[in-house]
């Protein structure tokens, strides 16, 4: 309480508590833009009926810079039919290159095993 004209001071936040919360909201607005993203790629795939057969049998994340896709890792969640992994990385590739206009690497695994991978400075997705 104020006596004789003198406010009682409030105790200020240091810089610190500042700082931290400005990263905290970034963080929090760049998951939630790559979370747009990895929807926007869900959507691309369940629209086409070739990807159709197999987008409820992955599960895909991506490395996202905040701004661009830097690489998309998809794992199938029960064992692939032969092809299957050479279609996703096909699949991926066409949403990067031509909708995203991003050179990422992509991964794609069956179970914990990788099956087929294309490199960020290669456009061929190869069996491994």
């Amino acid at each position: 309480q104020a006596e004789d004209g003198i406010r009682a001071r409030s105790p200020s936040r240091g810089l610190g508590d500042v700082y931290k919360r400005q990263i905290e909201a970034i963080a929090a607005a760049l998951k939630a833009n790559q979370k747009l993203v990895e929807d926007e790629l869900v959507v691309f795939l369940e629209g086409n009926e070739i990807f159709s057969s197999w987008i409820n049998n992955v599960s895909i994340s991506m490395s996202f810079d905040g701004v661009k896709v830097l690489g998309v890792q998809v794992t199938f969640l029960t064992s692939s039919e032969p092809d299957q992994g050479l279609s996703v990385c096909h699949a991926v590739s066409l949403w990067m290159y031509a909708l995203k206009e991003a050179e990422g690497e992509i991964l794609v695994f069956d179970d914990s095993r990788e099956i087929v991978r294309r490199n960020a400075s290669d456009t061929k997705c190869v069996e491994v």
